[in-house]
């Protein structure tokens, strides 16, 4: 049996919600899928060959050891859930297990909600890209953010951890 094949086996071809868990530093990432195991797999792929699009966990992988990462699922669902309530379900365990934190998880959008360090960076890299960046070259857009430092210079666009899920 191939690593691969061993590292998912143990999980469900259902859908489900499912965590990319670094075991060296603890941090997370939180998703959802139609079918865990071959996500896990396609995570796995993306881990060990570098080329994760999720630009955290690609740098958390270059520095980290593809053992050191596991899929855990948490959640099955129900296969005929519609997307707003597969993105509702993947924001509430997003929260619950904080992914959407720089400093506890990888998760750049959670429910298809955006995090603020997210829509920082991106805003970022197309004020670079058209010319009008005005901070210098070598900054790596892709360092963690730190929570309070990005409140204090986009106030209003941290989530109220308050409000219910579907009341935002």
């Amino acid at each position: 049996m191939s690593l691969m094949k061993y590292l998912t086996a143990h999980l469900p071809e259902s859908p489900g919600i499912y965590v990319v868990l670094n075991v060296r530093d603890g941090r997370r990432m939180v998703g959802v899928t139609k079918n865990v195991r071959k996500r896990a797999t396609v995570h796995f792929g993306q881990i060990k060959a570098g080329k994760c699009q999720n630009r955290l966990l690609r740098r958390a992988a270059e520095l980290a050891h593809f053992d050191d990462f596991q899929v855990i699922c948490v959640q099955e669902i129900d296969g005929n859930l519609r997307h707003a309530q597969r993105a509702m379900l993947e924001y509430a365990w997003a929260v619950r297990l904080r992914s959407c934190r720089e400093d506890t998880g990888y998760n750049l959008a959670a429910g298809a909600h955006w995090t603020p360090g997210a829509r920082f960076r991106v805003t970022e890299e197309r004020m670079e890209k058209f010319g009008r960046y005005m901070q210098l070259s070598h900054v790596d857009h892709w360092a963690p953010i730190n929570e309070e430092l990005l409140a204090s210079w986009c106030p209003g666009v941290l989530p109220n951890p308050h409000v219910p899920i579907g009341h935002m």
